[in-house]
């Protein structure tokens, strides 16, 4: 799976408590995905992103395993915020205008699998936005405020409109944990827990059933069984009675 990493820290003040809680979770992120087995996607033009690729690249080392071939970033105007693993031309000159005909999104977003974001400013608005064109879901981890923390709450109080995160809300309380109780031990767990939610993030939990539609009681247990089968995690529907909409509402209460 290829998972990107996004976002910005206040890097006039690094040594802040929040800036050092941002890097920090933002390194054990990154090795998290090489860890995890899955590839790396990001901008290589922040002080983040270059943490991010550092630390990824770092972890791929460890592993015996090719950093170019694991961590992929893009460029728009020459300038490098890191020199490892591959780094790549970007062919949409500005990625923070969605001006013009036929808007070109970001490469890193338009090849993730699910985009994570950490803090940050407008620009972290933009690729939320740019993600939301692309339909590449997003984790905005709130527990470090900033940018990240509105695009959850602007998540979670959504009602008729596409969500972008496709996780139950259960599941969304986990990216509202308290930066201050992270320590160095916690901070690394929470990273791999992210994970987890990206690959579930990523992964489709919709459930067509083809079968007949004829409405017999034989075929309706057999229907039941497999809602039952799917519990909470997946969304299960004969083929001819999927919603219209964009999704469900992965709520506590999925029909």
């Amino acid at each position: 799976m290829k998972i990107m990493i996004g976002g910005g820290f206040d890097d006039e003040n690094p040594n802040s408590d929040e800036s050092q809680r941002i890097t920090k979770f933002s390194e054990r992120l990154a090795q998290q995905v090489i860890l995890q087995g899955h590839q790396l996607r990001c901008g290589n033009l922040s002080p983040l992103d270059a943490i991010v690729i550092n630390a990824a690249c770092d972890a791929a080392k460890e592993k015996g395993e090719s950093e170019e071939e694991r961590v992929i970033s893009y460029i728009t105007d020459g300038k490098v915020a890191a020199k490892r693993g591959t780094v790549r031309d970007s062919s949409n000159p500005d990625w923070n205008s969605m001006s013009g005909r036929k808007p070109q999104v970001p490469e890193p977003i338009d090849e993730a699998d699910v985009l994570i974001l950490i803090g940050g400013y407008d620009g972290t608005f933009t690729a939320a936005n740019w993600a939301r064109q692309a339909s590449t879901p997003v984790l905005p981890v709130a527990t470090f405020g900033m940018a990240a923390s509105d695009i959850l709450d602007d998540e979670l109080n959504e009602r008729g409109g596409k969500k972008i995160t496709r996780l139950s809300n259960d599941d969304l309380k986990k990216l509202k944990r308290a930066a201050a109780v992270l320590d160095d031990n916690s901070i690394a767990e929470y990273a791999a827990e992210m994970i987890s939610l990206a690959e579930k993030a990523a992964l489709s939990r919709e459930v067509f059933i083809v079968m007949s539609f004829e409405e017999e009681s034989r075929l309706n247990d057999f229907r039941e069984a497999v809602r039952m089968a799917c519990g909470k995690e997946f969304i299960a529907e004969r083929i001819d009675q999927r919603p219209t909409g964009d999704s469900y509402d992965c709520g506590e209460n999925p029909p």
